[in-house]
């Protein structure tokens, strides 16, 4: 569909030339033509154009300057505006325009049915409940997961710890016993594989798992003395080995279809395809500062793959740039790659809430910011940067006294870019516990930030607190976008840390079919309920030594705080949380 229509109307003169044709037309008229002429317009009902009569390109056009409610609102008023609201090709424009990327992937799908399915999507975790299953980790034989070789040396259970990292994506849970083995788990059909690289029993190589698809698994080689500059690529179907040099040591890794994207701490960035070639990209021509920017996490990139075509990419790096004497915004700079060359640019910068700042405040105005670039769904986005305005640690819904504007309309924010349709989405979120703290001091009793995840445009948010009797809860909220109609949210279950450790290192991840939260002693797995579920999921039982020390959570090195808002005469660096 075009999306650029035509004015109707012609020229400024179109009026007052049929104007003058009409005069014309009367003046040669006879006077009995001219009774004749009345009495016919008398008896005629003139009836002008309503809703229906209007072509779909012109309601989509009025489409494209209302939100989703008002899309729901328009189709309820009457029979006649439902009939012209509920036209296949006005369905198919509310889909590519509030769900990027759902017409891309689903492009042989009737436009009613189709939007019907993304709102059954979006409306799954509407559910005012939950129901859990807590699974603790077994390296062993269990009746839980299924194996199709079960190795000789694994003869019954063997509950243990884990303290590495985990990694899920498309119903894949990628763990680490030890490093050296991978389990991935299939959380819906129970079915179990493990990998090991073919030169890793032999030569004592030890693995870190970093990227995971429902078709590959991704590691990198660690040790002491290594640089991490191999890759381990393996096909989760077949178990096929493949692998791949890197020019310098790895820093991060993204995997869809068969396409894998790997950016180095120095800044390159090699793709790898499956039963295709593997290249380096050319950067040398690409513009990636803009004005006096500064690169943010060290310049390293994230890159993301096309969801449909395995020779594209994009890579996006994060800056912080001054707008105006005392302020500053981030701005996300994405390239398109296509057959290894850069073919598109584009720039997003996260609003800066503080429009005037004042020459005398002393407020301090923080952005934490996280630069994960996780997929948050499952046709095509991801979530460039998920972040909070707040002060050195904690939020408040002012800004300042002085400062213009006081107040802001939601604190929590994410910004995300679909590799689809080459859109950017901003997203603003209100937390109903202002309270958390993202670094910084306060009490210990005060709930702290552990992860947060955007699924469907949701926020799913975690934080550890203390309760009275000193027990370590993970507690989660489901927040939704602001100016939206108001939708339950699922009252999730809390879950029982070991440890304050623990409370640093929990991840979360969602996805269409679960929420998921591995920590040390196991898994536990929330689905969406009608109704609530009895008791919680409670890690207190050391059963095996972990099998080292606990390892940094990648997560934990793509945070940072910008300072948004300057004194006067004072150049404070950004703070990282590592």
């Amino acid at each position: 569909m075009n999306q650029h229509f035509r004015n109707p109307l012609a020229s400024p003169g179109h009026g007052r030339v049929k104007k003058e044709a009409i005069d014309r037309f009367l003046s040669d008229l006879s006077p009995w033509d001219l009774l004749y002429l009345r009495g016919k317009l008398r008896d005629t009902t003139i009836t002008l154009s309503t809703l229906v009569d209007l072509p779909p390109e012109i309601i989509c056009l009025v489409l494209s300057y209302l939100d989703i409610n008002d899309f729901r609102s328009c189709r309820l008023v009457s029979k006649v505006w439902a009939a012209a609201w509920t036209q296949d090709a006005v369905f198919l424009w509310a889909c590519r325009q509030f769900f990027p990327g759902f017409l891309e992937t689903y492009h042989t799908m009737p436009g009613k049915q189709l939007y019907s399915l993304a709102i059954k999507k979006r409306n799954k975790w509407h559910r005012p409940h939950c129901k859990f299953k807590w699974i603790r980790w077994n390296q062993g034989l269990n009746r839980i997961f299924t194996e199709t070789s079960s190795p000789s040396s694994q003869s019954g259970a063997q509950f243990v710890d884990v303290v590495y990292p985990f990694l899920y994506a498309r119903e894949k849970l990628a763990w680490q016993p030890n490093l050296g083995q991978v389990i991935v788990d299939d959380l819906r059909t129970r079915k179990r594989e493990r990998f090991l690289p073919q030169d890793g029993a032999m030569s004592g190589t030890q693995f870190r798992v970093v990227a995971i698809s429902y078709q590959l698994l991704v590691l990198v080689g660690v040790g002491v003395g290594r640089p991490e500059r191999t890759m381990y690529i393996a096909s989760l179907a077949t178990k096929e080995w493949k692998t791949v040099s890197l020019p310098g040591p790895f820093g991060t890794a993204h995997v869809d279809l068969h396409t894998v994207s790997i950016a180095t701490r120095t800044g390159q960035i090699v793709v790898f395809v499956w039963g295709g070639k593997t290249t380096q990209l050319d950067l040398s021509t690409v513009e990636i500062g803009v004005n006096d920017s500064l690169r943010l996490f060290g310049g390293v990139p994230n890159v993301l793959p096309h969801s449909k075509k395995a020779n594209v990419v994009f890579a996006v790096w994060a800056c912080t740039r001054p707008i105006g004497e005392r302020r500053q915004q981030v701005t996300y700079v994405v390239v398109k790659f296509e057959d290894g060359r850069a073919v598109w640019r584009a720039e997003e910068s996260i609003p800066n809430s503080v429009r005037h700042g004042h020459e005398y405040c002393c407020r301090e105005c923080w952005l934490a910011l996280s630069f994960a670039c996780r997929k948050s769904d499952n046709h095509g986005s991801f979530a460039l940067g998920i972040y909070r305005l707040q002060g050195e640690g904690r939020t408040t819904p002012d800004i300042c006294s002085v400062c213009m504007p006081t107040k802001r309309a939601g604190e929590w924010g994410a910004l995300t870019f679909n590799v689809l349709t080459q859109t950017f989405k901003h997203l603003e979120y209100r937390c109903t516990r202002p309270d958390i703290v993202w670094g910084g001091g306060g009490a210990s009793l005060a709930p702290r930030f552990t992860d947060v995840h955007l699924w469907n445009e949701d926020l799913l948010l975690a934080t550890t607190t203390i309760d009275d009797d000193c027990h370590i809860n993970l507690n989660m909220l489901t927040m939704h976008p602001l100016g939206g109609r108001t939708f339950a949210s699922p009252c999730w279950t809390p879950i029982r840390l070991r440890n304050l450790h623990q409370a640093g290192r929990t991840q979360v991840f969602q996805d269409d079919d679960f929420v998921v939260v591995p920590i040390m002693g196991g898994v536990s797995i929330f689905e969406p309920s009608d109704s609530p579920s009895r008791g919680m999921p409670i890690d207190n039982v050391v059963v095996t030594p972990a099998a080292g020390d606990p390892r940094v959570i990648d997560r934990l090195q793509t945070t940072m705080w910008v300072e948004l808002k300057k004194r006067v005469g004072e150049d404070r660096p950004m703070r990282a949380t590592y």
